[in-house]
C-alpha cells in the first residue's frame, strides 16, 4: 500500500537535465549542494494549481515527475521536496522527509504542514536540513543541524537553534544581530504517505493561503523573482523592480516570460 508515494524517480536522466546537471552525481556533500542550488535555480515554487485552478495536488511520484519535470511546471513543498528527496535516495543519499512549520516572523507557533528533508552528511555522523520547497528565504545548500550554527549566502545570514527535543528553529539575522524566525523543522524522519493529510489541507482548504494566493518564486543567479498576488518583484542584487499584473492575460504572460511555464486552464485542469 502507498507504493506510488514511495516509487523511484521514473527517469533520473530527465530530472538532472531539467536542473542542468550533465552527469549522474556521486553522493557527496559537494554534489548535494549542487543539486539543491540547481533545483532552486530551475524549478520555481508555485501555487498555481491550488490557487488559480483549484486542483488538489497529487503526491504520487509519477504525477509530481510529470508535472515538474516533463511539463516543466513548478510546485510547492509537498511536491518539490517529495521529488528531490526521492532523487537523493535513488542517488544513494541517506535522506527522508520530515515535518516543519512556516513561521516567517509570526508571534505564534502554527501547526506543522510544511514538508522538508533531512539528509545524513555523506561520510560524517550528523544530519543536515535540505529544502527546495519553501517560497523563501531559505539556504541554497544543505544546512547542518548544529545548535547556533550560522552561515551567510548572498547577503542573507541564517542561524539555527534547537528549540526543543527534535525541533530546530531556522532564523535570518539582521545587520544588528536581531533574529527573525523563518522555519521550525523536525528531525524525526517520516514516510511519504504521512504527508497526505497536510498536503490535502494545503491544496484544498479555504483557510490556507495556497488555495487563494497565487505565488511563484524562483532563485536567479543574482537575485530572486517573486510573484505574489498582482505583482512581480525582480530582486537583482541591491536593485528591485516591480511589475504590476492587472489581469489574467498578463499573469499568464509573466509566468511564461519570467518563469518559463507555458500554462493554460485546460492543461492545468488535467494535471
Amino acid at each position: 500500500m502507498y507504493e506510488e508515494y514511495n516509487a523511484h524517480i521514473p527517469d533520473i536522466r530527465a530530472y538532472l537535465d531539467r536542473i542542468g546537471i550533465a552527469e549522474i552525481p556521486e553522493p557527496t556533500i559537494e554534489n548535494l549542494n549542487r543539486l539543491i542550488w540547481n533545483h532552486q535555480m530551475h524549478i520555481p515554487f508555485e501555487t498555481i494549481d491550488s490557487a488559480v485552478f483549484h486542483i488538489p495536488i497529487s503526491l504520487r511520484i509519477d504525477d509530481i515527475f510529470e508535472k515538474l519535470i516533463v511539463r516543466k511546471r513548478g510546485g510547492y513543498c509537498h511536491e518539490q521536496n517529495a521529488l528531490l528527496c526521492q532523487l537523493l535516495k535513488d542517488l544513494g543519499y541517506d535522506a527522508d522527509s520530515s515535518f516543519g512549520r512556516i513561521i516567517r516572523g509570526a508571534d505564534y507557533r502554527p501547526f506543522a504542514t510544511h514538508r522538508t528533508i533531512i539528509v545524513k552528511d555523506p561520510g560524517e555522523d550528523f544530519e543536515r536540513f535540505v529544502d527546495v520547497g519553501m517560497g523563501g528565504p531559505l539556504p541554497p545548500a544543505a544546512y547542518p543541524l548544529a545548535d547556533g550554527h550560522e552561515e551567510t549566502w548572498f547577503g542573507t545570514t541564517f542561524r539555527i537553534h534547537r528549540s526543543e527535543e527534535h525541533w530546530w528553529m531556522m532564523c535570518t539575522v539582521g545587520p544588528d544581530g536581531s533574529e527573525t524566525r523563518q522555519l521550525e523543522l523536525c528531525d524525526i524522519r517520516q514516510r511519504p504517505e504521512e504527508f497526505i493529510p497536510a498536503n490535502y489541507y494545503c491544496s484544498t482548504s479555504p483557510e490556507h493561503d495556497f488555495t487563494h494566493v497565487r505565488i511563484v518564486n524562483q532563485r536567479t543567479g543574482n537575485g530572486i523573482l517573486s510573484l505574489m498576488h498582482d505583482h512581480l518583484t525582480i530582486h537583482k542584487g541591491a536593485e528591485k523592480t516591480i511589475i504590476d499584473i492587472p489581469d489574467e492575460e498578463t499573469f499568464f504572460r509573466v509566468v511564461e516570460e519570467y518563469f518559463g511555464m507555458t500554462l493554460t486552464a485546460p492543461e492545468a485542469a488535467s494535471s
